[in-house]
């Protein structure tokens, strides 16, 4: 339809945010596909950043059926960004979308009518790592959250923001809900990759990601890479 034309167009020709040194002619060349369906449509493109060492990051946006794409100059949608868990990507969201999971939503009433956005963040739990070699909370808060607003009309204040996870990403939702309690309204976490403690001396064996990280020297190097190390007290005091 013209109005997703439009939508790709705005897409092309937005600039991203000073971080990433790449302007908007290169993020239209990077936009991949727009495919419109009865209902809603599907935004799939390619964001580029200078946060990830990939200096790019696929994203997929569901767009509600009324929306008007980027000549939409009513009121606001509702915007909710969804994490991905561990192996998974924005197809996802994407397959949802094929599915009709999100129009089926709309019509019962179940949900409002609301613009949906995710990315391929890899298996990087959404996090800066300590050794600053990717900031994918940065690239999160600070380049696609106002790429997604400027473009698609929606979440214009912090009453329409909401964050959703799985796994990995119920750790994601749940880290940026409370670290930028500013940005969103609400979260919703579904079997977060989280351990029930309150101080890390809490935490023992169970804890599956750091027993796994003190037996292998490949997780362990990641593990530098994202939290800074186990130490060997830390090591000592709870897996030995």
């Amino acid at each position: 339809t013209s109005s997703a034309a439009s939508l790709s167009s705005a897409v092309g020709q937005l600039q991203v945010g000073s971080r990433a040194g790449i302007a908007g002619a290169a993020a239209k060349r990077l936009v991949k596909d727009l495919v419109t369906t009865a209902k809603s449509s599907l935004i799939v493109g390619t964001l580029p950043t200078g946060l990830v060492p990939e200096q790019r990051v696929d994203y997929a946006i569901v767009v509600p059926p009324r929306h008007r794409g980027s000549d939409d100059d009513g009121d606001p949608y509702p915007l909710l960004l969804t994490l991905h868990g561990l192996k998974g990507s924005r197809d996802g969201l994407i397959k949802q979308h094929e599915h009709g999971d999100w129009d089926a939503r709309f019509a019962a009433g179940v949900c409002p009518e609301t613009v949906i956005a995710t990315i391929s963040g890899g298996d990087n739990y959404y996090m800066d790592f300590h050794d600053k070699s990717a900031m994918w909370e940065t690239f999160l808060i600070e380049e696609f959250l106002p790429f997604v607003i400027r473009t698609c009309n929606c979440g214009a204040t912090r009453e329409l923001r909401y964050l959703m996870g799985g796994s990995m990403g119920g750790h994601g939702a749940l880290k940026l809900a409370f670290r930028h309690p500013d940005k969103f309204a609400a979260v919703a976490a579904f079997e977060p990759a989280i351990d029930a403690a309150l101080e890390p001396a809490h935490l023992t064996r169970r804890n599956h990601q750091w027993a796994q990280c003190a037996g292998s020297a490949q997780a362990g190097d990641l593990i530098t890479q994202m939290w800074g190390g186990v130490t060997p007290e830390y090591d000592s005091l709870h897996y030995r």
